[in-house]
């Protein structure tokens, strides 16, 4: 009996000593092909395979391979600068159905697949042979931190994503969150087709720099999209209601569209050459400094309209116009708007050289200060200083 628990006892110790054996942490070291030095080291459970060649001053990271990774693994790539850039070129990562808890990289990564990862940190994401870069990880993302730019590169979250900075820009690049992007900063620009896509709801979305030639998509809420610069030839829209859209200049050759409703749209400049289109909920408030060819369609109401450069506020079902000095003619306010879709009924709101047209059941018409004639019940005109009050 003693003999069979001694040797019972024995296979067991055996079994953790291989399973301990096969934890040990991978680690490879080399020069970089400017002459910096870079060590790939996996701590935790795992171990890791590096493929490179040589080139330049040293060798080129062409596949680091993981084995075994779990939740609690951690890869970092770490470079010594020494003649070089300080920056480590990996061309890809393959942990494919494994879970780790941190990739750390001081450089770029090109391709990059993974089952889940709780944190990314890398200086950008860019292919040292300048293709186009594919990441794909199945599940979500914790956080993600680029300290340069997000480059030719697709990037594609299976989950949820909890918070994304990127401090340079997003560049000809895709971010595909299939879940819920809960909070994105992006210090540069958003610009050249770049793509930020949330399936569910975006919360945050704060660009510090430009929305040139790029779309936002939700296809739930946006709760609040910021832009620090223009919004230019961009297209920015959400499955159900824009809540917030915060614009620190202008808005030019864009679409703006909620198939729910938008509730607020707050531009400090001109809105230009642009399509602003809402649902069953309407349009709550407008602001701007002015409107110049704008089209605004909504199926619901469009309550107010406040624009800088005249001070008034307009409600499209109910037309009145609130002007705070006397001599401002009312449609001036909105010289520069040709449609205006009320419950996908076009109103037509059209002024050339002081010739005003305004037509919504009722009718006006001033040409050029003189026949002035305006028909529509509660409404009150003065020809000489060309007001309108309700």
């Amino acid at each position: 009996m003693r003999k069979e628990m001694k040797d019972t006892m024995r296979r067991r110790l055996r079994l953790e000593e291989l399973e301990r054996r096969w934890l040990l942490s991978g680690l490879w070291q080399g020069t970089d092909i400017d002459g910096d030095l870079v060590t790939v080291q996996l701590r935790g459970p795992g171990q890791l395979v590096v493929t490179s060649t040589a080139e330049g001053e040293g060798e080129q990271i062409d596949l680091i391979e993981l084995f075994g990774a779990g939740r609690s693994s951690k890869l970092w790539v770490t470079t010594v600068q020494a003649g070089g850039d300080g920056y480590a070129d990996v061309a890809a990562m393959d942990a494919t159905g494994q879970a780790l808890r941190e990739i750390l990289v001081e450089g770029n990564i090109g391709d990059l697949s993974a089952r889940s990862v709780k944190k990314i940190a890398l200086y950008s994401a860019e292919r040292p042979d300048g293709e186009r870069g594919q990441w794909t990880i199945d599940g979500g993302v914790a956080q993600l931190y680029a300290t340069g730019d997000l480059y030719d590169v697709d990037i594609y979250l299976g989950g949820d994503a909890s918070k994304v900075v990127v401090e340079g820009s997003l560049v000809d690049a895709t971010l595909v969150v299939d879940g819920q992007l809960r909070r994105m900063e992006v210090f540069g620009d958003v610009a050249e087709d770049a793509l930020i896509q949330s399936a569910g709801r975006l919360t945050t979305l704060l660009i510090y720099g430009y929305l040139d030639g790029s779309t936002v998509e939700a296809g739930g809420d946006i709760k609040l999209l910021h832009v620090g610069q223009d919004i230019v030839g961009s297209t920015v829209y959400s499955g159900d209601v824009i809540d917030r859209l915060y614009v620190d200049n202008a808005i030019d050759e864009s679409v703006i569209e909620a198939a729910g409703g938008i509730r607020a749209i707050d531009a400090w400049g001109w809105i230009t050459t642009s399509d602003i289109r809402a649902g069953d909920e309407g349009i709550g408030k407008l602001y701007a400094y002015n409107l110049s060819d704008v089209n605004i369609q909504a199926q619901g109401a469009v309550r107010q309209v406040y624009l800088d450069a005249y001070a008034p506020r307009t409600d499209w079902d109910h037309l009145y116009v609130v002007v705070d000095d006397g001599w401002y003619w009312p449609t001036y306010d909105a010289d520069y708007v040709d449609v205006i879709y009320v419950h996908d009924v076009p109103t037509y709101y059209y002024d050339v050289n002081y010739w005003d047209v305004y037509y919504d059941g009722g009718y006006y018409y001033d040409a050029w200060y003189y026949d002035p004639y305006y028909w529509d019940a509660g409404g009150y005109y003065d020809w000489y200083y060309y007001d309108w009050y309700y």
